[in-house]
């Protein structure tokens, strides 16, 4: 079963868990936890194939949420 924890630092990791804390991902569990400043993301997949997709996702949502902030910061 592939596995990967990914942490990520940013200001303000609460918001981004409460967005992202509802997202479900197919063959794959992924888990979401504030670590100080950081966001530990822990993905259990089926397969190297949903690992790869999720982890994907993953980066994606919070890359879409981040421009989204910039957007708002600017008005």
């Amino acid at each position: 079963m592939p596995k990967s924890e990914i942490y990520i630092e940013l200001d303000g990791p609460k918001d981004y868990l409460e967005i992202l804390d509802g997202e479900k991902f197919r063959n794959s569990k992924v888990q979401i936890n504030v670590d100080g400043k950081k966001l530990r993301i822990k993905i259990d997949s089926e397969n190297p194939k949903a690992l790869i997709s999720a982890i994907g996702n993953v980066a994606k949502q919070i890359r879409i949420i981040e421009q989204t902030a910039e957007l708002f910061k600017d008005k």
